[in-house]
């Protein structure tokens, strides 16, 4: 295992312990918790019902606008399917030398709850980076939640987005990632461990750093992923492993490795090639070019350092035909500032067999 001797890129662990960051939560029931490259911020237990999605424009503070546009929803009533909330998410203050975005965790996207951050005067979602400045950014944040499957009790106890700080941006460039490819492969053939993937195996490229993966079609015992049903059953997010996945989705099968999408409906499927990401890296889902894939193939987009696995893709399209072999997601890698402490399943080489479930559900 290679040890990164860059001192730029998204702060580890330990880093952001010790960095002069301040990133306090809303909540009254639990404090921000930090990963293996990000930090989990719970949210406030305050609901205000929107009009729509909105962001502010420069010198625009949040609450305001929210106490404009906003009408205060009852914590007695679940959040409705389609309707946007805005919550207190917490303050963030960080050093000149440093900025932030925030991404959902997989909690909220698998359950198909779309989250934003917005935050004072940056009309950027997802960002704590001052207009026209490197970083140093100091305000209020809120999150933006809509339910677009299913009803929801939101958590009062754990995130649904979490926060990765840098002090650089160290994102893999075509050369950089065929080097580090060599010192470590980043993707293996699904489940076989001992079998990992040569970057020319991958059959299409944007030639730009990332890497295309494509959906595993053949799956276990005919099974390749879930569709969201549209029902009036409320998922309760404060509650883990206490809801029957057929209540709230309905299995896919393929036939001959191809799978039609329907129009507008939400699937979740896995990755044909398991992604590895060592401890002195961090790797991100971004979306895709629309000329090779139109929709959204995720949510959540954070892959934590340490982490080995399939990957569980979040996906709503226009209606397509999807084919083996065609690419759906697209994964970009960089550098962190130093080795993370507490890697993903707290070590690298450790492989997760990944579920498409989140943890809601009983497995």
């Amino acid at each position: 295992m290679s040890k990164s001797k860059s001192l730029t890129g998204a702060l580890p662990d330990h880093e952001l312990r010790k960095r002069n960051i301040q990133v306090r939560s809303a909540s009254l029931h639990k404090e921000c918790g930090i990963g293996p490259a990000s930090i989990d911020i719970p949210c406030g237990d305050e609901f205000y019902r929107l009009p729509g999605v909105m962001q502010p424009v420069k010198g625009e503070l949040i609450g305001d606008l929210v106490h404009r546009w906003g009408r205060l929803h009852s914590n007695s009533a679940p959040l409705e399917v389609g309707i946007t909330y805005a919550v207190p998410l917490g303050s963030v203050s960080l050093p000149d030398n440093l900025y932030g975005y925030y991404n959902p965790k997989s909690s909220s996207g698998r359950t198909d709850v779309q989250c934003r951050v917005i935050a004072d005067s940056v009309a950027r979602y997802d960002t704590v980076r001052p207009e026209g400045k490197y970083g140093g950014y100091h305000g209020a944040t809120w999150l933006l939640i809509t339910p677009n499957s299913f009803p929801i009790v939101p958590p009062d106890n754990t995130s649904l987005v979490q926060l990765r700080v840098f002090n650089r941006d160290t994102r893999f460039d075509q050369k950089t990632l065929a080097r580090e490819w060599k010192k470590s492969p980043l993707a293996y053939h699904g489940d076989n461990l001992k079998k990992p993937f040569r970057l020319e195996e991958f059959e299409m490229s944007d030639n730009d750093g990332t890497v295309l993966f494509t959906a595993d079609l053949e799956g276990e015992d005919g099974l390749v992923g879930y569709c969201a049903k549209k029902t009036t059953e409320v998922l309760d997010l404060r509650l883990e492993r206490q809801f029957k996945i057929e209540d709230f989705f309905t299995p896919v099968s393929s036939k001959n490795e191809e799978l039609l999408f329907a129009p507008g409906q939400f699937y979740l499927l896995q990755t044909e090639q398991a992604v590895f990401v060592p401890s002195y890296l961090a790797a991100e889902l971004v979306a895709m070019d629309e000329r090779i894939f139109e929709g959204r193939s995720h949510y959540a987009g954070f892959i934590d350092p340490g982490f080995w696995a399939r990957i569980t893709l979040e996906i709503r399209c226009a209606g397509m035909l999807l084919r083996k072999g065609q690419p759906i997601a697209r994964v970009r890698f960089e550098r962190l500032t130093s080795n993370a402490l507490v890697p993903y399943n707290a070590g690298v080489h450790h492989y997760k067999k990944n579920t498409f479930a989140s943890k809601h559900f009983v497995i």
